[in-house]
């Protein structure tokens, strides 16, 4: 039964909806069963169909539950990955901001998510990789570091992120990299490379390690945070 949840789940996740043949033909449970089995999860019934209309608040309602977030979050997709991690960095506080783009040196760049809690600015590069080389980890960390220097001049002009941090007394951008797996490199040049799994614990113990973490002041909010990037 465990197993067939777990199919039915990740169909949810991809599909968004699931008629009662394809719930009773291709997971092998009846509707009912099934309704009552994600009973408590962002999960409807509408007519003889399933409905999970937000991939995320599924992902998070079944990681809750001890379901494995990897393997939802590899069913989900990259853009969902990328809310996922946004979704995180909200639950703990942070205001989240996906996909943000700016100019710089006459290119437009982005970063994946941008996290926001006073005074710190969470450059977030979310890698939605199954395995990822030692060598490929570092050029990524490199060109995140360089990416994220960019962002931190290019902040104040930014609507999105100068409405949220007008009223700071002082704001550090500090780069981070989240990667579906786990790696033997935690941290590279003062960025961490931190795994889905452990994305809750990072930002609720992030305090206690910044010292250690690449942080790099935003242009007009250079009071002094601390760490190598100071």
């Amino acid at each position: 039964m465990e197993e067939r949840l777990r199919v039915l789940i990740a169909s949810l996740i991809r599909r968004g909806r699931l008629e009662a043949r394809e719930v009773e033909g291709g997971v092998g449970l009846p509707l009912q069963l099934a309704v009552e089995l994600t009973r408590g999860l962002p999960v409807r019934l509408e007519g003889d169909s399933l409905v999970a209309s937000d991939a995320v608040e599924l992902i998070l309602a079944c990681w809750r539950r001890g379901f494995d977030p990897v393997e939802l979050a590899l069913r989900a997709g990259w853009r969902e990955f990328e809310r996922l991690c946004a979704r995180v960095f909200e639950e703990h506080g942070f205001r989240a901001l996906t996909n943000v783009r700016f100019s710089s040196g006459g290119a437009l760049r982005e970063l994946d998510v941008v996290a926001l809690r006073e005074p710190r600015i969470l450059a977030v590069d979310c890698k939605l990789w199954r395995r990822a080389r030692e060598s490929a980890l570092r050029r990524t960390v490199r060109a995140h570091k360089e990416r994220c220097a960019a962002f931190a001049q290019a902040a104040p002009a930014i609507p999105r992120v100068a409405a949220e941090v007008a009223r700071w007394r002082s704001a550090r951008v500090v780069p981070a990299i989240v990667d579906l797996h786990e790696v033997s490199l935690k941290v590279f040049e003062g960025v961490p490379i931190v795994p889905l799994r452990k994305l809750s614990s990072f930002i609720e113990e992030l305090e206690a390690y910044e010292g250690d973490l690449l942080a790099i002041p935003v242009e007009g909010r250079s009071e002094a945070l601390g760490g190598p990037g100071a």
